[in-house]
């Protein structure tokens, strides 16, 4: 049993945005990106929904999270860049 899955309806927890998808939305991703020499090891995979994870792309998931949170509160972003 993977600590992503929800058992009740069978979705799964996307590690970036934190919402819960169906299981064919889910992508497997690289925490530290093979470019950046992350290998294929259990504790280096992650599940991202595939919007987090076109937006993530080959970078790190400070990048992921940083334009997260810029979505969620932009005018909170634009005065922490001060």
């Amino acid at each position: 049993m993977s600590t992503f899955s929800n058992d009740i309806s069978g979705d799964v927890l996307c590690n970036g945005c934190l919402e819960w998808f169906p299981r064919y939305l889910i992508q497997t991703d690289h925490i530290i990106p093979v470019s950046h020499g992350g290998t294929d090891h259990l504790w280096n995979l992650q599940p991202l929904c595939t919007s987090c994870n076109l937006l993530k792309g080959d970078r790190p998931m400070s990048y992921l999270r940083e334009k997260l949170f810029e979505r969620r509160y932009p005018f909170l972003a634009y005065l922490l860049r001060w």
